[in-house]
């Protein structure tokens, strides 16, 4: 069998930018995941001041997502090739500039909606280039004994911010308007590159000689028999679940008449289950991550069902809590075990290929969600995607190599690097 070459990294507590370091860390990535939040709201707002309407929404956002899924892989090479700090801060820092284009493209009326096609490819390539650097930065500057609180309050500051972002955003457009909300998302991406161009993290040797090849990734994914069960357990969350729900939602919520009010309400439920998930992995509660995850997923289902059953909102909810719960308290166990156990050589590629197939799924997921719906109705989707979290639920439990790896008998980045090398 064929190996991939990697070269073996100091041990990883050596690696550790200290405290300050990951205070930096933190507080720019939740400013960050901010803008995320923001960006959504902003970008709507932008085309229909414009005189845009769904139709170029739709083109623009699109547009911006097929640049992400065109350039996630290549830059998940360039990362692993190059200094993820800098290109962690060079990615925020693109981002920030693109988001300032924008809001003067509507400040200055520019009275053509197209105008911000550019600036969303823009930002579609500065996205490519963040996430997969991010995920090995986070390896370099945090010690191995702390990954899994700091993914854990990553994810709390995911949902701290989805809803920060949509009330903030909200309220600005109603205040200021579109163009101000694209300012002040701008501001959290330069903000952001700024503290992370401030960490100082111990050079990182990368032998010249070794041939870095964007395949090597996926070789690694096939050697490693945790990898690829653990990134479709992943892209079959947002198959099943998060995509359908760009759909599901807002239909729901137009059927029921109660407007964006109820969506809304859905929006920040999954919001306050990701602050849950994160924080009980930050509290050292998830011990069993899939049985967790399996339990949250059954549950969670039962928000879908009630839903189709015109139930109360009081029976929904809890559903779309645990759901929420069930994503965050994963992600943080997750994005902790690639950092322990993946050769840092290739982190960002395989940090690269999860954003990829779950890319795929997203896209798969409205894509079945818009077909269902066109064809039957909401409620048939719905109960769709309960069989689908029942499905994912029983799948947990299937893959021996990821139930061993998160009870903690996988071998560690330095035993698998010595084995490979």
């Amino acid at each position: 069998m064929t190996t991939v070459p990697v070269n073996r990294p100091a041990p990883i507590e050596e690696h550790g930018a200290g405290l300050v370091g990951m205070v930096l860390l933190l507080v720019g990535t939740g400013i960050s995941l901010l803008g995320d939040g923001l960006f959504a709201i902003a970008i709507s707002f932008a085309v229909f001041e414009l005189g845009g309407g769904a139709l170029q929404l739709g083109a623009i956002v699109g547009t911006g997502l097929l640049v992400l899924f065109a350039t996630i892989l290549p830059a998940g090479l360039l990362a692993d090739r190059w200094s993820r700090k800098w290109i962690a801060s060079g990615s925020d820092l693109l981002r920030g500039c693109s988001q300032l284009a924008t809001a003067a493209i509507v400040l200055a009326d520019a009275g053509s909606v197209w105008w911000l096609l550019p600036t969303s490819v823009v930002f579609g390539i500065g996205t490519a280039l963040h996430q997969p650097a991010t995920v090995g930065f986070i390896a370099e500057v945090v010690p191995e004994r702390r990954l899994v609180a700091v993914n854990g309050t990553i994810q709390a500051l995911r949902g701290l911010s989805m809803m920060a972002g949509a009330a903030l955003g909200g309220w600005l457009v109603d205040a200021r308007g579109a163009g101000d909300v694209l300012v002040v998302d701008a501001a959290t991406f330069l903000l952001c590159a700024l503290l992370f161009a401030c960490i100082r993290v111990p050079r990182v040797v990368r032998h010249e000689e070794t041939v870095m090849r964007l395949g090597d990734g996926f070789r690694l994914a096939r050697e490693r028999g945790w990898i690829l069960p653990g990134i479709f357990l992943i892209a079959g969350f947002v198959f099943v679940m998060l995509g359908p729900m760009q759909i599901v939602g807002p239909s729901v919520a137009e059927q029921s008449g109660d407007g964006a009010s109820l969506w809304g309400t859905i929006s920040a439920t999954i919001a306050f289950g990701l602050i849950l998930g994160g924080g009980a992995a930050l509290a050292g509660f998830v011990r069993r991550p899939l049985l967790v995850v399996a339990v949250l997923l059954v549950v969670g289902a039962s928000g879908h069902a009630a839903l189709a059953l015109d139930a109360p909102l009081r029976y929904v909810l809890p559903g779309y809590v645990a759901l929420g719960a069930a994503m965050g308290a994963y992600a943080a166990m997750w994005e902790s075990t690639k950092q322990r156990l993946v050769p840092r050589e290739l982190l960002s590629r395989i940090g690269a290929l999860d954003w990829f197939l779950s890319l795929i799924g997203m896209m798969s997921g409205i894509a079945l969600a818009s077909l269902v719906i066109a064809a039957a109705s909401v409620d048939v989707m719905l109960w769709v995607m309960v069989a689908g979290a029942v499905v994912l639920a029983a799948s947990t439990f299937v893959s021996v190599p990821l139930r061993t790896v998160f009870r903690g008998a996988g071998p560690t980045v330095h035993e698998a690097s010595s084995a490979s090398s």
